[in-house]
């Protein structure tokens, strides 16, 4: 699986998930302004 990560705001974004949605490929969306980011 595939994690994106960005803003929901961003139509870059918004761009890249929804090619991703037409190709099929299976994926994740991660806001780091809402989730935040983890030292990992």
């Amino acid at each position: 699986m595939l994690t994106v990560y960005g803003i929901k705001q961003c139509d870059t974004c918004r761009k890249a998930l929804k090619w991703l949605e037409a190709q099929g490929i299976d994926h994740r969306f991660h806001d780091f302004r809402v989730d935040g980011l983890s030292a990992d």
